[in-house]
């Protein structure tokens, strides 16, 4: 069973990386690179998650549907693909592309509440890139700039949330181990 979900979850994180590449070209790298960190992850890790982990995960989502629209109505996919010398992104092809990640999203986090361990996955990646990723990046890009960069309020947000994450599943492993 763990061999044929490992092997499903390879293929998706392959589909996924071709869709990124495809769809939003070089400028989502650092989204294609965290998402084989968190496979590599997921794959390596054998502890089980909490219940809490999927109610903040789906304040998460809410937090990432907010940061969709400010992204959205601040410029974020004009002034991204700027950064790497692209063309800008078109509105409505940064609105299909997030739409299909917070699909993908939704459905993790219902798979996380009936503890399906694919979900997990997207979970990972949500706290490593959606959460971690996303605040460091918009602040980054903001204090380099010295100025908001598209996208920087809510990140803030994502961020606290990625960390809260990332400590319940720390935490969560190392009072059962020490119990």
């Amino acid at each position: 069973m763990q061999t044929k979900e490992n092997i499903i979850a390879i293929l998706f994180t392959i589909v996924a990386l071709g869709f990124n590449f495809w769809y939003m070209g070089l400028s989502v790298i650092f989204l294609n690179i965290g998402l084989v960190v968190s496979l590599i992850i997921w794959l390596n890790f054998n502890k089980s998650y909490t219940r809490r982990l999927s109610k903040l995960y789906l304040i998460g989502i809410l937090i990432q549907i907010a940061h969709f629209f400010e992204e959205y109505y601040m410029g974020f996919y004009k002034e991204l693909p700027s950064i790497f010398n692209a063309n800008s992104w078109t509105g409505s092809q940064f609105i299909i592309f997030n739409i299909v990640w917070l699909i993908i999203f939704l459905l993790a986090a219902i798979g996380s509440f009936n503890n399906i361990k694919m979900s997990f996955l997207i979970v990972w990646f949500f706290i490593l890139i959606g959460g971690i990723g996303n605040g460091i990046m918009h602040i980054g890009l903001s204090l380099l700039r010295k100025e908001y960069f598209p996208g920087t309020v809510t990140a803030v947000f994502l961020f606290i949330i990625g960390i809260i994450m990332i400590h319940n599943i720390t935490s969560s492993f190392t009072t059962k181990e020490n119990s």
